[in-house]
């Protein structure tokens, strides 16, 4: 699920694969295999989309307002 993300918005904001698996510090072939095996830990996740610019957010729905 997570590489599905990253490649939507990669496609939405141009990135490329070479330039996030330099920003990670990693081999191209290592970042294609990510995402293809789909094997993000959270760090690399969280780190993927802030080097594009967004965030990934967790939040409680018992404390959602909409449901008062």
């Amino acid at each position: 699920m997570g590489s599905e993300v990253i490649k939507q918005i990669m496609k939405a904001k141009g990135y490329k694969g070479q330039y996030l698996a330099d920003k990670l510090g990693i081999k191209h072939q290592t970042w294609r295999n990510k995402l293809t095996r789909d094997t993000w830990t959270v760090e690399e996740f969280i780190q993927v989309l802030e080097f594009m610019n967004c965030s990934f957010v967790i939040r409680d729905l018992d404390d959602d307002p909409s449901d008062e």
